[in-house]
């Protein structure tokens, strides 16, 4: 779970919890966008970024293994 008022990556939903790199220009953790939608799709993300295609992670991560098929569904960004 992903608790947070800030619309960062690291609260987002799309901010992947399996795919995560340590290092990159600013040495940092990173983890892989998810979203389709959004600019940063397949691409790592510091979890301080922001973009406007963020949605709430509160139930974790799209790819979270313990996160129950359609979780989000019937859940608003």
């Amino acid at each position: 779970m992903k608790t947070s008022g800030d619309r960062i990556c690291k609260t987002c939903r799309y901010w992947s919890e399996l795919i995560v790199r340590y290092g990159g220009p600013n040495r940092s953790l990173e983890a892989l966008c998810l979203n389709r939608e959004g600019p940063f799709y397949s691409l790592f993300c510091r979890g301080a970024q922001r973009c406007q295609t963020w949605a709430s992670g509160h139930l974790g991560a799209i790819d979270d293994p313990d996160l129950p098929k359609g979780a989000y569904a019937n859940h608003e960004d």
